[in-house]
Protein backbone atom coordinates (compact mmCIF):
# COMPACT_ATOMS: atom_id res chain seq x y z
CA UNK A 1 0.00 0.00 0.00
CA UNK A 2 1.43 3.41 -0.65
CA UNK A 3 1.22 6.66 1.15
CA UNK A 4 -0.71 9.43 0.28
CA UNK A 5 -1.02 12.96 1.52
CA UNK A 6 -3.83 15.23 -0.09
CA UNK A 7 -4.90 18.34 0.90
CA UNK A 8 -7.90 20.17 0.11
CA UNK A 9 -8.27 24.33 0.29
CA UNK A 10 -11.97 25.31 0.97
CA UNK A 11 -13.29 28.64 1.58
CA UNK A 12 -16.14 30.35 3.24
CA UNK A 13 -18.38 27.32 2.41
CA UNK A 14 -17.77 24.25 3.61
CA UNK A 15 -20.21 22.39 1.72
CA UNK A 16 -17.70 20.98 -0.64
CA UNK A 17 -15.10 19.44 2.18
CA UNK A 18 -17.75 17.94 3.82
CA UNK A 19 -18.78 16.12 0.82
CA UNK A 20 -15.13 14.99 -0.42
CA UNK A 21 -14.30 14.36 3.45
CA UNK A 22 -17.61 11.98 3.99
CA UNK A 23 -16.90 10.59 0.16
CA UNK A 24 -13.39 9.53 1.60
CA UNK A 25 -14.49 8.03 4.71
CA UNK A 26 -17.64 5.96 3.14
CA UNK A 27 -15.42 5.03 0.77
CA UNK A 28 -12.92 3.09 3.14
CA UNK A 29 -15.34 2.00 5.22
CA UNK A 30 -16.73 0.53 1.97
CA UNK A 31 -13.24 -0.91 1.22
CA UNK A 32 -13.56 -2.25 4.90
CA UNK A 33 -10.18 -0.23 5.56
CA UNK A 34 -9.49 1.43 8.97
CA UNK A 35 -10.48 5.16 9.37
CA UNK A 36 -9.33 7.35 11.70
CA UNK A 37 -11.09 10.74 12.01
CA UNK A 38 -9.50 13.91 13.78
CA UNK A 39 -12.43 16.53 13.71
CA UNK A 40 -13.53 19.04 15.47
CA UNK A 41 -16.84 19.27 17.90
CA UNK A 42 -18.46 21.58 14.88
CA UNK A 43 -17.51 19.10 12.11
CA UNK A 44 -18.52 15.89 13.38
CA UNK A 45 -21.74 15.84 13.40
CA UNK A 46 -21.90 16.74 9.69
CA UNK A 47 -19.30 14.38 8.77
CA UNK A 48 -21.20 11.14 10.16
CA UNK A 49 -24.39 12.39 9.49
CA UNK A 50 -26.16 8.85 8.29
CA UNK A 51 -23.78 6.72 10.21
CA UNK A 52 -24.24 4.82 13.43
CA UNK A 53 -20.84 4.98 14.71
CA UNK A 54 -21.77 2.29 17.01
CA UNK A 55 -22.26 -0.33 13.57
CA UNK A 56 -19.32 1.69 12.27
CA UNK A 57 -16.20 -0.68 13.83
CA UNK A 58 -13.73 0.38 11.29
CA UNK A 59 -13.99 4.38 11.97
CA UNK A 60 -11.83 5.49 14.92
CA UNK A 61 -13.18 9.20 15.53
CA UNK A 62 -11.17 11.58 17.76
CA UNK A 63 -11.42 15.48 18.72
CA UNK A 64 -9.25 17.65 17.00
CA UNK A 65 -9.27 20.34 20.17
CA UNK A 66 -8.72 17.36 22.79
CA UNK A 67 -5.70 16.10 20.47
CA UNK A 68 -4.33 19.38 19.75
CA UNK A 69 -4.28 20.14 23.43
CA UNK A 70 -2.57 16.92 24.03
CA UNK A 71 -0.23 17.64 21.68
CA UNK A 72 0.88 21.35 23.06
CA UNK A 73 0.59 20.24 26.66
CA UNK A 74 3.98 20.83 28.74
CA UNK A 75 5.47 22.70 25.70
CA UNK A 76 5.12 23.34 22.36
CA UNK A 77 4.65 20.79 19.39
CA UNK A 78 7.11 18.22 18.90
CA UNK A 79 7.91 14.95 17.14
CA UNK A 80 7.69 13.10 20.80
CA UNK A 81 4.47 14.53 21.31
CA UNK A 82 3.04 13.84 18.16
CA UNK A 83 4.39 10.02 18.19
CA UNK A 84 3.17 9.73 21.64
CA UNK A 85 -0.81 11.45 20.58
CA UNK A 86 -1.23 10.56 17.03
CA UNK A 87 1.84 7.82 15.99
CA UNK A 88 0.87 5.86 18.40
CA UNK A 89 -2.74 5.21 17.52
CA UNK A 90 -2.01 5.10 13.76
CA UNK A 91 0.70 2.23 14.73
CA UNK A 92 -2.42 0.81 16.53
CA UNK A 93 -4.78 1.50 14.29
CA UNK A 94 -3.00 -0.05 10.69
CA UNK A 95 -1.76 -3.02 12.76
CA UNK A 96 -5.27 -3.94 13.07
CA UNK A 97 -6.40 -3.51 9.77
CA UNK A 98 -3.44 -5.26 8.55
CA UNK A 99 -3.46 -5.19 4.83
CA UNK A 100 -6.59 -3.81 3.99
CA UNK A 101 -5.41 -0.30 4.52
CA UNK A 102 -5.58 2.98 6.82
CA UNK A 103 -6.85 6.11 5.95
CA UNK A 104 -6.88 9.32 7.77
CA UNK A 105 -9.04 12.76 8.27
CA UNK A 106 -7.77 15.39 10.15
CA UNK A 107 -8.42 19.41 11.45
CA UNK A 108 -5.55 20.26 13.61
CA UNK A 109 -3.39 21.57 10.49
CA UNK A 110 -6.40 23.72 9.98
CA UNK A 111 -7.15 24.60 13.45
CA UNK A 112 -3.32 26.00 13.83
CA UNK A 113 -3.50 27.46 9.85
CA UNK A 114 -6.40 29.52 11.01
CA UNK A 115 -5.28 30.52 14.04
CA UNK A 116 -2.12 32.05 13.06
CA UNK A 117 0.49 29.29 14.36
CA UNK A 118 1.50 28.70 10.50
CA UNK A 119 4.84 27.07 11.62
CA UNK A 120 3.31 24.69 13.88
CA UNK A 121 0.90 23.27 11.29
CA UNK A 122 3.77 22.94 8.69
CA UNK A 123 6.17 21.08 11.23
CA UNK A 124 2.86 18.88 12.32
CA UNK A 125 2.51 18.14 8.57
CA UNK A 126 6.44 17.44 8.06
CA UNK A 127 5.57 14.79 11.61
CA UNK A 128 2.66 13.52 9.33
CA UNK A 129 5.24 12.95 6.56
CA UNK A 130 7.72 11.14 8.92
CA UNK A 131 5.15 8.76 10.23
CA UNK A 132 3.85 7.75 6.72
CA UNK A 133 7.59 7.04 6.01
CA UNK A 134 7.00 4.38 8.79
CA UNK A 135 3.60 3.16 8.30
CA UNK A 136 1.55 3.19 5.26
CA UNK A 137 -1.90 5.03 4.93
CA UNK A 138 -3.54 7.69 3.08
CA UNK A 139 -4.01 11.15 4.79
CA UNK A 140 -6.58 13.71 3.83
CA UNK A 141 -6.00 17.60 5.04
CA UNK A 142 -8.01 20.65 5.03
CA UNK A 143 -7.27 24.43 5.40
CA UNK A 144 -9.49 27.49 5.25
CA UNK A 145 -7.89 29.74 2.84
CA UNK A 146 -9.29 32.98 1.19
CA UNK A 147 -10.05 31.98 -2.65
CA UNK A 148 -6.88 34.42 -3.70
CA UNK A 149 -4.48 32.83 -1.24
CA UNK A 150 -4.92 29.45 -2.79
CA UNK A 151 -2.00 30.08 -5.48
CA UNK A 152 -0.19 32.74 -3.31
CA UNK A 153 3.61 32.18 -1.82
CA UNK A 154 1.62 31.91 1.54
CA UNK A 155 0.62 28.45 0.82
CA UNK A 156 3.69 26.96 -0.63
CA UNK A 157 5.08 25.14 2.58
CA UNK A 158 1.30 23.84 2.79
CA UNK A 159 2.08 22.40 -0.75
CA UNK A 160 5.47 21.19 -0.29
CA UNK A 161 4.22 18.88 2.52
CA UNK A 162 1.29 17.21 0.19
CA UNK A 163 1.65 14.88 -2.39
CA UNK A 164 -1.12 16.45 -4.25
CA UNK A 165 -4.11 18.41 -3.83
CA UNK A 166 -7.89 17.75 -4.12
CA UNK A 167 -10.16 19.75 -6.81
CA UNK A 168 -12.73 21.52 -6.32
CA UNK A 169 -16.29 20.28 -6.77
CA UNK A 170 -17.56 21.70 -9.97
Amino acid sequence: MLSEHVVQFYGENERDLLQRVRLFISQGLARNEAVLVITNPRRTDALFQGLDLSQTPGLTAVDATMLCDQLYYGGPISAEHFETHVGSLVRRLSARARSRGLRVYGDIVDELWNSNRREDAIDLERYWNDLQAQVPFTLYCAYHVEPQDVGSDVMAPVLHEHSSLVPALG
